[in-house]
């Protein structure tokens, strides 16, 4: 069951550490079960820079703020 916002995501990815961003991002998109969702995350931790990235029809960005 997730929000209908994305708030409480930001939230819980800002929890998390860079590396598992990515895992957590396709498992939140393969929850959706929406052919194409847009998520933006604002990971509040220096990491590397990580561009937007496709996976099938569902496209996602991450970006990093120091």
């Amino acid at each position: 069951q997730l929000p209908q916002d994305n708030s409480n995501i930001v939230q819980r990815v800002n929890e998390m550490n860079i590396s598992k961003v990515i895992t957590f991002v396709v498992l939140i998109l393969a929850q959706t079960g929406k052919n194409f969702v847009w998520l933006e995350f604002k990971v509040l931790q220096p990491c590397k820079t990580i561009s937007n990235f496709r996976i099938g029809r569902i496209k996602s960005s991450l970006s990093c703020v120091r």
